[in-house]
């Protein structure tokens, strides 16, 4: 389900891509998997910008799948419970 974007939709999408190019304020996410790195930082309301680096024997397509896919989440992240996507903004970005 692609969703129509408000104005305040864009301005957090704006908001998310400024804080993404910053390199300060971010926080180390512990997670299972030790050859990835993530960290996160804090956006606008509740909400988190993450970022995930980390080296894989994978096509690219096949990683983006496997993050994005939420029910699988709980194999790498620690925290996480469950979830599910609420809507899709554009291909790079959901809200879950």
């Amino acid at each position: 389900m692609i969703l129509q974007l408000s104005n305040e939709a864009v301005k957090a999408m704006l908001e998310a891509e400024k804080l993404a190019a910053d390199s300060e304020g971010w926080e180390e996410i512990k997670l299972k998997v030790k050859t990835v790195k993530a960290s996160r930082r804090k956006a606008a309301g509740d909400l988190y910008i993450v970022r995930v680096e980390g080296d894989m024997n994978r096509p690219a397509i096949e990683i983006m799948k496997y993050i994005k896919d939420i029910n699988r989440k709980v194999e790498y992240d620690d925290i996480f419970e469950s979830g599910y996507i609420i809507g899709i903004l554009n291909d790079e970005m959901e809200i879950a």
